[in-house]
């Protein structure tokens, strides 16, 4: 329990969000204190460090990397589900799938390279693999592996649970669309594991918002949302713009409701569909 003698100080809390800012390129305003207070507090314990000024400098000396990178986890993880924003969904199985079916069947295009920012537990990019194989079956001369999956996170932990696709029933009742949780998964033991087929439709890989990106392809649809409240405004602007340059011509790029993308909006066109807004990438 957070006492008055274990509270964060403002002075300790400062030296924190300098730290994480300078470590991680993630930013946190003088409202977080609380926040940022909360999720460090069990590293106290863990690190036999008896206050926050003595885990700053235990975590500057890096005494103890893993520590370091569990302390990241904790302060940027966030909810995911399946299906989310479900409108966005309805969009991509209704119309943009068959688009990309049809350029894939006349062979317009080789691959479609799919890239799920942020992707935590691997809901959102495997939530893509059951559309994209659903939609397949129907196109005798398309095959699954023409589309490229991707998902990314800063988290190594929430990578691993979704490199190993396995699910408890609380995950499972995120956002999941009736029948698919039958047709794609395998329950045994109050655990739902994801099928082997559609396990190797999705490459995940650890990777930091501020990295190189000249490894990765050029994509086709984007899926970067609710991750930039985390970030100051000019470190989003150089991600935004970053992340532009990654996106095809003629792709599709998915944010949150709640994205703010006022400040980059010479980047980004909004179109207005049936189902919902995306953005696509001014050239």
């Amino acid at each position: 329990m957070i006492t008055s003698k274990t509270a964060i100080t403002m002075e300790e809390y400062n030296l924190f969000r300098s730290l994480i800012q300078q470590e991680w390129g993630v930013v946190f305003g003088d409202d977080k204190i609380s926040f940022l207070e909360h999720r460090l507090f069990r590293f106290l314990s863990l690190s036999g460090c008896n206050n926050f000024r003595e885990l700053y400098l235990y975590i500057k000396k890096n005494v103890n990397p893993k520590l370091k990178d569990s302390i990241v986890e904790a302060i940027t993880t966030s909810e995911t589900m399946w299906f989310r924003d479900f409108k966005q969904w309805e969009l991509i199985k209704k119309s943009i799938l068959p688009e990309f079916i049809d350029s894939l069947r006349r062979e317009v295009k080789e691959k479609v390279y799919i890239w799920s920012v942020a992707c935590s537990t691997g809901q959102e990019p495997y939530s893509m693999a059951m559309l994209i194989q659903e939609a397949v079956k129907k196109e005798p001369k398309v095959n699954c592996q023409q589309f490229v999956i991707l998902g990314t996170d800063n988290s190594k932990s929430s990578l691993f649970i979704a490199s190993s696709g396995r699910y408890n029933q609380a995950s499972m009742s995120k956002g999941m669309l009736p029948g698919y949780k039958e047709k794609c998964f395998a329950f045994s033991q109050d655990i739902w594991e994801i099928r082997g087929d559609l396990k190797k439709m999705v490459f995940f890989k650890h990777f930091k918002l501020q990295e190189n990106y000249v490894d990765l392809p050029q994509f086709d649809i984007i899926f970067c949302k609710s991750i930039f409240q985390y970030y100051h405004t000019d470190e989003q602007k150089i991600i935004y713009q970053t992340i532009h340059n990654k996106l095809a011509h003629d792709s599709y790029f998915f944010t949150s409701s709640t994205d703010d993308m006022s400040e980059v909006n010479n980047l980004f066109e909004p179109v207005q569909s049936e189902e919902c807004f995306y953005y696509k990438p001014k050239q």
